[in-house]
This record gives structure tokens, C-alpha cells and sequence, in this order.
């Protein structure tokens, strides 16, 4: 699966990871590296998104994204349920529902955290059920919002999801995101192999020399991320795909 994925950065004549809005952030820091959170290049996607909108992440540890985000938006709430996690959200002055999304989605979807904005990222088996489960509690929602669903196209348990879950949740858009904080130590074909570092792309004879070697590693990644419409309650047509 990996090597079918063009690695390449789509801003030209910029290979290297830009600044992320995060470092603009007076105090921020991040305690969580990628994997174990998401790649900072998805945060400056979302901050455009969120700016001057409600903002609610489900499933956060330590609060990097939150934090980050927190300036831009009109409001952040952090549904959590590991209660070590919660204490260090709540030192980082976010407000925090210490609580399973299961427990509150399936028990009273009414005690849903109500925001504009709604994010997650979870291993693979569970995001179809997480997206039931916030889909299902939409329709409670005093007010329509916007869900953006994750997935690393670079992680192949995570890659077949992309289309699947658009197409039979019908999602509004399927974004690409590239990073640069990749440590899989994914394999790559030769014409997508650079040497690391420097932000040069590689030479011929990089490539050529990747090549004799079956390939090569990268910290380049992919993301994609899924946009879905939830409707809220002002809206009573049926979505018939949630309980499939």
C-alpha cells in the first residue's frame, strides 16, 4: 500500500515541514510525538476550521491539540476518559468531560459535549464505531456541525478506511494532509526517496543509489481526513447508514 502513495509534499519548492501555527502559541509545547498524537500539520489544518467556532476533541492524552488550537477557537473541550490524562488537560486550563465516549454517546447522547467543531483519531478498529457513536449523538445537537475524522494512509490497517467510510457515511470531503514527523521507519520506492537531512529532493543518483538498495526510509507521511455534516436535530431525515 505504501509505495502506490506519492509522498511528496504538495507545496512547491518547499520540502521541508513548514512552521506550524503551534509555535505561535505563547507557552505551548507538545508532550505527545506522532504517532501517540496527531502530526502538527493536521493541527494547522483544523485551525482554519475552528477559528472563532467551538471546538470539541474526543480523545486527546495530554492535550497537545487542544492547547494549540485553544487561541484560535471560541471554545475547547476535551472528551477523555483516562483519568491521568484528564488532570493534564485540565493544568493546561482546557475544559475536560473525563469520560468514555461510549459511556456518554450510548447512556444520554443529551450529555454529548456540544460544539461547531468535532475531531478524533483512533486505532482502526474503533473508528467506524466512534463515528456511529458521534453521528447518533448529533441528532441532539441543538445546532448543525462539522466532524473531521482521521486516518493515517500510511498505516496499512488504517488506509482502507479512507474510502470505505466516505462512501458509506457519506463524507463531504476527503483531504489530503502531508507531514513530516513520520518514525515507522515506512519503505519507499526509489523515486520517492530522499536523503535525510537537508531538504533537497534527491538527485538521480539518490535515487538510483535507493534503488539498488530495494528502497529506502522516510519521515514523510500522509494523512487523510474526512469531513461529515452533522445536521443536529433541526434536521429529522433519517441517516439510514448509522445503524448498518
Amino acid at each position: 500500500m505504501s509505495r502506490s502513495i506519492d509522498l511528496r509534499p504538495p507545496w512547491p519548492g518547499n520540502y521541508t515541514a513548514r512552521p506550524s501555527v503551534c509555535a505561535s502559541v505563547s507557552g505551548w509545547s507538545t508532550h505527545d510525538a506522532y504517532p501517540q498524537r496527531s502530526p502538527l500539520a493536521t493541527i494547522d489544518y483544523l485551525a482554519r476550521h475552528v477559528a472563532g467556532r467551538s471546538f470539541c476533541e474526543l480523545g486527546s492524552r495530554h492535550g497537545d491539540i487542544s492547547a494549540c488550537l485553544k487561541p484560535h477557537a471560541r471554545g475547547v473541550t476535551v472528551l477523555e476518559y483516562q483519568a491521568s490524562y484528564c488532570d493534564a488537560i485540565r493544568r493546561r486550563g482546557l475544559e475536560v468531560v473525563c469520560e468514555s465516549i461510549y459511556k456518554v454517546a450510548e447512556a444520554n447522547p443529551f450529555r454529548f459535549p456540544i460544539a461547531d467543531v468535532y475531531f478524533f483519531w483512533v486505532p482502526h478498529l474503533a473508528v467506524e464505531r466512534w463515528l456511529k457513536l458521534l453521528l447518533n449523538a448529533s441528532r441532539s445537537f441543538p445546532h448543525a456541525a462539522t466532524a473531521f475524522v482521521q486516518l493515517d494512509s500510511t498505516n496499512e490497517l488504517e488506509a482502507p478506511h479512507v474510502a470505505r467510510l466516505a462512501r458509506r457515511y457519506r463524507a463531504a470531503e476527503v483531504a489530503p494532509v502531508f507531514h513530516e514527523e513520520g518514525n515507522r521507519g515506512l519503505r519507499l520506492a526509489g523515486d520517492q526517496c530522499t536523503p535525510r537531512p537537508g531538504p533537497a529532493w534527491p538527485s538521480a543518483s539518490d535515487r538510483g543509489r535507493a534503488s539498488k538498495v530495494g528502497g529506502c526510509t522516510t519521515t514523510r507521511g500522509l494523512m487523510h481526513i474526512l469531513r461529515f455534516e452533522l445536521k443536529g436535530r433541526s434536521s429529522h431525515a433519517p441517516n439510514r447508514f448509522i445503524n448498518r
